[in-house]
């Protein structure tokens, strides 16, 4: 009888030590902070645009991010991606690409690259923004009955296009980073996803 006690002792033992030690998952990782702080222009060529020869200017932008890292263990930036949009237009989805190393409690920034050439962004315009596009036209024609001439989605397309050239520079319309996410991992395969979703306006 008392070995029988001493076995149920040590099995119980046993299941409330395993019970004590900390299990690697999903949800013992805490979400890094990630913060933008900024969307540089790094290039920009006068604006130019000839879809004959398939040629325009370029504008490369640097999205610079800080990513916080609450754990007490390090983590990998595995990836971070999203939509990059000019007002409320999509224009290209820009990647990180490459893998960061984060001690804990610690702090680094990235900078994210993208290119965007006016003939990209014409046809992006005129693929996946056609309502938009033809919103704005209605609205103009609307307002100027008398016009001799009515404008159409294409002329808008090539309108907002030039002006996103000459006035980015000096941030006169709102960039936004949309349905984007971070992905990190830690040691053990624990995973955490932060959602990428900013606007940049500093004027």
């Amino acid at each position: 009888m008392a070995k029988r006690a001493l076995v149920l002792l040590t099995i119980t033992a046993f299941i409330m030590t395993a019970l004590m030690v900390p299990v690697a998952s999903a949800k013992g990782l805490r979400k890094p902070v990630v913060k933008l702080l900024s969307v540089e222009v790094r290039e920009i060529q006068a604006f130019y645009l000839n879809m004959k020869k398939g040629r325009g200017a370029i504008i490369n932008l640097a999205c610079v991010f800080s990513i916080y890292n609450p754990n007490k263990r390090s983590v990998y930036l595995d990836s971070l991606s999203y939509a990059l949009y000019f007002d409320d237009f999509y224009v290209n989805t820009m990647k990180y690409r490459g893998k960061i190393w984060i001690p804990a409690r610690k702090t680094v920034q990235i900078d994210v690259y993208g290119s965007q050439s006016a003939r990209t962004l014409l046809l992006n315009l005129l693929v996946t923004n056609g309502a938009k596009l033809q919103a704005q036209a209605d609205a103009w024609n609307k307002a100027h009955p008398n016009a001799k001439k009515k404008k159409t989605s294409g002329a808008f397309a090539g309108a907002n296009i030039n002006r996103w050239f000459t006035t980015i520079a000096d941030y006169k319309f709102p960039i936004y980073l949309k349905k984007g996410a971070a992905i990190f991992t830690a040691p053990g395969g624990r995973r955490a996803v932060v959602n990428i979703n900013f606007k940049y306006h500093p004027k």
